[in-house]
């Protein structure tokens, strides 16, 4: 699972680094399970990333948005995920309803997903996001950027939702 790569010159000296290494794996291992435990929606949350890690080994990451989700939307089929696509996304501003955004998916009326094909995710995504999720009162949203030779993902979370 994990690949070290140690450039020593001797066998002597690789061991050495190798223990070391394997030192800093095991430290950050258990970190990590205590980290486990706090992920929001974990097993949904595995899912979704695994079928983005399969859209984008099928498309690569010189397609368009819509390429992706409609890809992403067949596996979520797939799958039996239920999700909702292209939903008007609606919030009041004092006593003004102010419409027009859509999301592009809610999975499982749990998770708010956003497939994003730039350069790399910026704040005005993470801010779009954030606002997504204070509107639909959901906890988590996440954000996938396919572009890259390796999917970027960013998780946000809605600290004001109510469960």
């Amino acid at each position: 699972m994990f690949g070290i790569v140690c450039d020593a010159k001797s066998t002597k000296n690789a061991y050495a680094k190798l223990r070391k290494c394997e030192k800093i794996l095991i430290i950050n291992h258990s970190m990590n399970k205590e980290e486990d435990n706090k992920i929001i929606y974990k097993d949904l949350s595995y899912k979704i990333f695994g079928i983005c890690l399969e859209v984008h080994s099928i498309l690569g990451n010189n397609c368009r948005e819509k390429q992706y989700c409609d890809l992403f939307e067949k596996l979520l089929i797939r799958d039996k995920v239920e999700y909702e696509r292209e939903k008007d996304i609606s919030y009041f501003l004092k006593e003004n309803k102010i419409g027009g955004n859509r999301v592009d998916f809610i999975i499982e009326e749990r998770i708010l997903f956003e497939g994003k094909t730039k350069r790399f995710i910026t704040r005005e995504d993470y801010v779009q996001v954030k606002r997504y999720l204070e509107a639909t009162n959901l906890k988590l949203g996440i954000i996938v950027n396919f572009r890259d030779k390796r999917i970027k993902t960013r998780r946000v979370i809605n600290s004001k939702a109510k469960e």
